[in-house]
């Protein structure tokens, strides 16, 4: 069989723009995976934050649980008092170790911020603690945990 010339012509050019098809989807599937790779990169840190959080959250759950409800009830963080320098009365204590809580957040958090509020629902007192912070796109997290402190 004799091939024209013309067909190998044709041939080559459609090996090329066979090569430039192959080329444009090969950067299409590039910027898809790059994308994917920073959006999973996000979820990621928020998941980390998400998990400090919910831990700040249990620990200071963990010492609302075992102090008197009127100490709690006062709504707030007095000004902490050094406990490793000198003894700690009950009354110190907490405020203490609350306030350590909070600089806790602030350390282990992206504009980390901690707090808790009570409130009755009847009889019972509950504890709203919030913990808070901002991701590098500077969007807002936020873990709440209620619990039902002792009479």
């Amino acid at each position: 069989m004799h091939k024209s010339p013309g067909c190998i012509a044709d041939a080559r050019g459609s090996t090329l723009v066979e090569m430039l098809v192959a080329t444009c989807l090969l950067g299409i599937c590039m910027v898809a995976v790059a994308t994917s790779l920073r959006q999973s990169s996000h979820a990621m840190a928020d998941t980390v934050y998400r998990q400090r959080a919910a831990r700040l959250a249990t620990d200071v759950a963990e010492i609302l649980r075992g102090v008197s409800t009127t100490i709690v009830l006062q709504n707030e963080v007095p000004a902490a008092h050094d406990c490793g320098i000198s003894a700690c009365s009950g009354t110190q204590f907490i405020p203490a170790q609350l306030s350590v809580w909070q600089n806790r957040a602030a350390r282990e958090l992206p504009g980390g911020t901690a707090g808790f509020d009570v409130s009755r629902t009847g009889e019972m007192p509950i504890a709203t603690i919030r913990v808070a912070w901002r991701t590098g796109d500077d969007q807002p997290g936020q873990h709440r945990l209620n619990i039902a402190l002792a009479q």
